[in-house]
């Protein structure tokens, strides 16, 4: 069973128990009211294995839903062997880029990697790819209680 200290918009916390599901995750969703957008609260979470606590603090931050996830990369046709880079933006209705999101980007060779939105909004992703040939990029990220997904293609000579 897992243990964490809550914060509450008055300040103060409250104590939230979960456990895991079948395949070992735990999965945690409270209603978060009264707290600031794009800042960041710790949540302190503690388990106990037989005798041993183990405490690992983590955090979590209020997003804005998204109007704009959008994925680009730096050239089309891209020259194989040389870098290529590809950049995230993730954007609010009113056109305010989103800080602190997490973005993970998929290429269709396989490779994941995973980054952050600057303070203009933009997660980037550099790779140099030898092989020649079309490839898919997918970015995904969760903002607003919602998952976005954006994929671009793009040519390798």
């Amino acid at each position: 069973m897992f243990v964490a200290r809550i914060p509450d918009r008055d300040g103060g916390t409250h104590r939230e128990h979960w456990t895991t599901d079948a395949s070992g995750d735990a999965h945690f969703y409270w209603k978060v009211k009264g707290l600031q957008k794009g800042v960041k609260y710790t949540v302190p979470i503690t388990t106990t294995l037989g005798a041993t606590t183990i405490s690992l603090p983590q955090w979590f931050m209020v997003t804005p839903a998204l109007a704009v996830f959008r994925l680009r990369v730096s050239d089309d046709p891209v020259e194989a062997g040389f870098p290529i880079t590809a950049r995230a933006v993730a954007k609010t209705a009113s056109g305010r880029r989103v800080a602190n999101l997490s973005v993970r980007f998929i290429w269709s060779d396989g490779a994941r990697t995973t980054a952050v939105t600057n303070n203009s909004g933009v997660a980037t992703s550099t790779r140099t790819i030898s092989t020649p040939g079309s490839m898919t990029l997918k970015a995904r990220t969760r903002s607003g209680s919602r998952a976005y997904r954006t994929i671009v293609s793009f040519q390798q000579r």
